[in-house]
């Protein structure tokens, strides 16, 4: 079967300092009925430039998704310049995944992947959220291309909403 990848266009990012997360419209929807762009939420705060972020594995991701796509995660916000711990740091920041999938009629899944911007106390800055209309049972097995793009596409949103990276 044939895996179609994430949206992978550059999400649009709107901060408000200091007043919490926001949320921007809906994802719009494309003429064929399909979800657009991902949404990203937050505020940003000011933190030092060598801040350090834990990507946590993520959670529900059917096939290799757990691996493949916190590692592909992990390999975007590096090459993006975050600067990236195994562990919690005092003072740094906590990604969160989560994929959840919905049985949709003609033998197709919603794909919906959420990630999550936490600061040092547990409170979320912002959130990525990417979705997308794939072949049922397409992310069963090993998501190879798909993890990248999707890594892809939401590091662009995950690094505007860490302080100092915007």
């Amino acid at each position: 079967s044939r895996v179609e990848p994430p949206v992978n266009k550059t999400p649009e990012v709107k901060t408000t300092p200091d007043t919490g997360p926001k949320r921007i419209s809906p994802i719009a929807k494309r003429r064929d009925g399909t979800p657009g762009d991902p949404i990203v939420t937050g505020a940003v705060g000011r933190a030092p430039k060598n801040l350090l972020t834990q990507v946590r594995a993520v959670r529900g991701a059917p096939g290799d998704g757990r691996i493949s796509l916190t590692n592909a995660l992990k390999g975007e916000l590096k090459r993006n310049g975050i600067k990236l711990s195994n562990t919690k740091v005092a003072g740094g920041y906590t990604v969160t995944g989560s994929v959840k999938l919905d049985n949709l009629p003609n033998n197709k899944q919603k794909v919906n992947i959420v990630w999550k911007v936490l600061d040092a106390n547990g409170n979320r800055v912002g959130t990525v959220s990417q979705n997308n209309v794939i072949p049922n049972g397409s992310l069963n097995g090993a998501w190879g291309a798909t993890a990248k793009a999707a890594a892809s596409a939401a590091a662009k949103g995950i690094v505007k909403l860490l302080p100092g990276k915007h």
